[in-house]
């Protein structure tokens, strides 16, 4: 394909999956880059890819939803000092891939990121009664 071509609707290309597009403004279409290693893109036709580190998308969790206002023992979250296995709320398998986040009743105000949904091994999220 040539680069100058303009496009239309019959002939954009989606980028594929685990792929994103190379320029801002084309809606995730050709001309497509491969997503960096730590970065995932599940979605056809996307121009980003998303953080897979698991630590990142906790932090997000916290800093998107007033983590310094939650209520209960969450002082360990984002410390590098303790590993996000370790925190409160936060369940891990035995390859420490984070299964489980629960945050009930925890005063958490705000939008939980998207990049949630790239905790590949989550099989519960519980933030109930927060607001």
């Amino acid at each position: 394909l040539d680069l100058e071509t303009e496009r239309t609707g019959c002939n954009s290309i989606a980028c594929p999956a685990g792929y994103r597009s190379l320029e801002d403004d084309t809606d995730g279409v050709f001309p497509c880059a491969k997503c960096d290693h730590y970065f995932v893109n599940p979605h056809l036709g996307s121009s980003l890819c998303y953080e897979a580190n698991q630590y990142l998308i906790l932090s997000h969790l916290y800093y998107a939803t007033g983590g310094k206002e939650w209520v209960g023992d969450y002082k360990n979250w984002v410390s590098s000092d303790s590993p996000f296995c370790e925190w409160e709320g936060v369940e891990c398998n035995a390859k420490s891939d984070i299964v489980k986040v629960k945050l009930p009743n925890s005063n958490l105000r705000g939008t939980i990121s998207e990049d949630m949904g790239f905790l590949r091994y989550l099989v519960e999220l519980d933030l109930s009664g927060n607001h």
